[in-house]
């Protein structure tokens, strides 16, 4: 993968901040071998880390990323790398033998791999063997843990992998402390060599006195007793830190453009895929006999199918039941990427809603709602709490949403009014900074048609009717699967 001039993506395509950071980390290689882009979500860390790519010319690139970030890649390679772009392997098989199996027929390109994944055998030993040259870890604070398997396991590959690049936007997710793991992958001569030389080297037994000061942290040792450690010399840490590191805040970044749109695609599981199946079947079986598909037949189906990318389905009885988490899961993965930053997450369904805030659970973030049920927003608009739960029609007329930049929708209304005026209450008047809509897509269902309107601001009921339109209709109905 070298460089090009006539490339799709070009250096004058990059903006100003990428391209900055672009030379950033290739100066950080040279003299540490790992370099840490510690950008905030929506300022294009995956472009820039291509770019690098480009640039160190690496034959056999791994990125290791959270599980819903995987197909990213692939996408955003052809998307700027255009005919540049090299193969890209996406290891997103159910078991690890079958990833190590397909790594092993794979010569050179971009290898992707979920963190969960990449640390098992057999596929570790293949990754090994395949001797990637750079190492990218997308979300890299998943590794702040010192003692987890795959931060230790990715710790080791890093050692004979030469060149390392870190993506996050939240660096230290729950404290200063986070980082030493982090740098054990990226450069780790920058800091102690052992988590308990570090430790020692930035904190201090906490007196009595202290204890209940901001910058002491609390520890569980043997037998459960609690020990307390007092920051300190925390401007030599930042100072080690930036060594290698290019920060990158929403805020400052002049040149981004007013809003961006990203997909957070999803896979069902199998049982919830056959729920799906079997819904639509049976929708297009009772077409048999000729029925015309109708704006009012095609909602009811399409707003069951909406329920099941949700994760729930109702019943005769009207009763809720779960039948995925994977939209749920993807959630929490991002919203705990995300960090500590304001946010707000739009459902279109009450269970959709009780999903979401148990998404925030999952994330450490405490959350409020604003829908038919409840009225909290004043909680969330004082700063109260992190998440704003609305639900799309509630959270669509008539408020202020400008405390958050970055909004995700968890299932997607199909009012194209709703959505554009969901949108406005956030780039609206009052907003200062760049704004980032993230939309969860469960791939192959009828997310990715309603999306598709939504984005090319069709009527979605439109797009609904002609998509299952084009369905193949059977002839005699058979048996139901």
């Amino acid at each position: 993968m070298a460089p090009t001039v006539d490339g799709t993506m070009s250096e004058g395509e990059l903006w100003g901040h990428q391209r900055e950071g672009v030379s950033y980390a290739l100066n950080a290689f040279e003299w540490h071998g790992g370099a840490l882009l510690a950008w905030e979500m929506g300022t294009g860390k995956t472009r820039a880390a291509l770019s690098i790519m480009l640039h160190l010319g690496a034959e056999r690139v791994l990125v290791v990323a959270p599980k819903a970030v995987l197909p990213v890649w692939e996408r955003e390679a052809v998307k700027f790398l255009g005919e540049c772009a090299p193969p890209v392997l996406v290891l997103d098989h159910n078991g690890t033998k079958a990833k190590a199996e397909a790594l092993a027929a794979f010569d050179a390109g971009i290898v992707v791999v979920n963190y969960e994944s990449v640390w098992r055998e057999p596929l570790a030993r293949a990754i090994k063997s395949w001797a990637p040259g750079l190492l990218v870890c997308d979300e890299v604070h998943r590794l702040k843990s010192n003692r987890g398997k795959a931060s230790r396991w990715i710790g080791s590959l890093a050692s004979s992998t030469p060149a390392r690049l870190g993506l996050t936007g939240t660096p230290l997710a729950h404290g200063p402390l986070d980082i030493w793991a982090l740098y054990r992958t990226l450069a780790p001569r920058i800091f102690a060599r052992t988590y308990g030389e570090f430790r020692a080297r930035y904190t201090r037994p906490a007196m009595r006195s202290e204890e209940h000061d901001a910058d002491v942290l609390v520890t569980a040792g043997r037998g459960g007793m609690l020990s307390r450690w007092k920051l300190r010399d925390l401007d030599h840490l930042t100072a080690a830190m930036y060594q290698i590191a290019h920060r990158v805040r929403a805020d400052d970044v002049l040149d981004l453009p007013e809003s961006t749109d990203q997909t957070i695609e999803v896979d069902l599981e199998p049982s919830a895929r056959r729920v799906y199946r079997d819904l639509k079947s049976e929708y297009i079986a009772g077409l048999g006999g000729g029925e015309v598909v109708t704006a009012a037949n095609a909602m009811v189906v399409a707003l069951r199918l909406a329920q099941v990318t949700g994760g729930s389905l109702r019943d005769e009885d009207g009763d809720s039941h779960e039948i995925s988490t994977a939209k749920l899961d993807a959630l929490a993965s991002t919203l705990d990427d995300i960090g500590d930053e304001p946010v707000v997450v739009f459902g279109r369904f009450r269970t959709d809603l009780d999903a979401i805030h148990l998404a925030c659970k999952r994330a450490g973030l405490s959350s409020s709602e604003l829908s038919g049920r409840r009225s909290e927003l004043a909680e969330w608009q004082s700063g109260g709490t992190t998440v704003l739960v609305a639900q799309v029609a509630a959270g669509s007329v008539g408020i202020d949403l400008t405390r958050a930049r970055i909004a995700i929708w968890y299932s997607l209304s199909y009012s194209l009014a709703e959505y554009l005026q969901a949108r406005a209450r956030i780039l609206r008047p009052g907003q200062t900074r760049a704004v980032v809509f993230a939309h969860l897509i469960a791939k192959g269902t009828i997310d990715f048609e309603v999306y598709r309107a939504l984005a090319s601001r069709a009527e979605v009921v439109g797009a609904i009717v002609d998509g299952l339109r084009s369905l193949p209709l059977p002839g005699p109905v058979g048996t139901r699967r």
